[in-house]
């Protein structure tokens, strides 16, 4: 299968022990501190001998408390059982992978809320315009129901880049559960789409079946299909699209398809301060880049341009140099 198998044959997975802070953006009050065992994981309602509750409980690692009413009971499934209903695979998957921060008050930056008991019309994320970027996709929403190739969510979890989600942990993707994601956004019953949308979907799937990579890599919505194929022969050229293509955007999320050494270098999760201070400065690439592809001006202002989410980034530079 297309992008199934590592590049390059091998690859080398640092282990990085994360710091203080960060463990405490999961491990919070909302979550009781701890981030173990729920109702939702463990199986079915207790006393049922099948119980995944009663194994551990015969094995006096949990103590039953105040379960749940049984008329108000949900489990997860497995997400790579094919024989389970594909909305609960795809919620279950979310739950586990995402729903620790995207829930109430779990930390997040937007207000999704990903957990599985939650409906998945109160999920905020349906037809809904991301606020923390687009990525490129053309018309693009957090989930566009029926079109995958527009959601911001399935272009995150597929990509190894900086967009990647979720941000701490991991930042390879989970090729089967990418797919389980995408099928489930595709079964969603479409929203009318304007004519350019359209026409651009229709370019997309005849790209698709005549093997047009050019094409394909035209617009980031199309890169997105080319990655979700399973036709290893189109992989060369959107490998070697990887490593040359113009838009910043397809080429960092184009990334994950060549071999470690051969992939751009960046500064990576663990930055070091004395190798940002080694660069020479260029002020107008640098405005360039916090108002376009890095989209910095999503959560920061400088200089009068961007969104007050975050701190000025003027004002906290000024800081840093009051405190040298």
């Amino acid at each position: 299968m297309l992008f199934r198998s590592v590049p390059g044959g091998r690859r080398e997975i640092p282990w990085r022990f994360l710091g203080r802070t960060e463990c405490m953006r999961c491990h919070q009050c909302w979550s009781s501190d701890t981030l173990s065992f729920n109702w939702l994981q463990l199986g079915s309602l207790p006393p049922s001998d099948t119980s995944e509750f009663r194994r551990l409980t015969d094995l006096g690692i949990l103590q039953i408390k105040s379960p749940p009413k049984p008329e108000e009971w949900q489990e997860l499934v497995d997400p790579y059982d094919a024989g389970r209903p594909l909305e609960a695979r795809a919620r279950s998957w979310l739950h586990v992978n995402c729903a620790g921060c995207h829930r109430f008050n779990g930390g997040g930056s937007v207000p999704l809320m990903l957990s599985y008991d939650r409906k998945s019309s109160d999920m905020r994320a349906i037809d809904e315009k991301p606020t923390r970027g687009q990525f490129d996709l053309v018309d693009a929403r957090i989930i566009a129901p029926g079109d995958p190739y527009r959601s911001t969510l399935y272009y995150r979890i597929g990509s190894e880049g900086s967009g990647h989600m979720p941000h701490i942990g991991s930042r390879l993707t989970d090729e089967s559960g990418w797919s389980v994601i995408r099928d489930w956004i595709r079964s969603l019953p479409a929203k009318p789409a304007g004519p350019g949308v359209s026409s651009l979907n229709q370019t997309i799937a005849t790209a698709l079946h005549q093997g047009d990579v050019a094409s394909l890599l035209s617009t980031m919505n199309g890169a997105l299909a080319l990655a979700s194929s399973p036709d290893d022969s189109r992989r060369p050229a959107a490998a070697s699209a990887a490593a040359s293509h113009t838009n910043a955007m397809i080429r960092e999320f184009l990334q994950r398809l060549l071999p470690p050494e051969q992939r751009r270098h960046t500064l990576g999760a663990d930055v070091r301060p004395e190798t940002i201070l080694a660069l020479r400065g260029e002020p107008e690439r640098g405005r360039e880049l916090f108002a376009g592809v890095s989209q910095c001006s999503r959560c920061h202002a400088m200089q009068g341009t961007g969104r007050a989410y975050g701190p000025d980034l003027v004002a906290a530079a000024q800081i840093g140099r009051a405190h040298v």
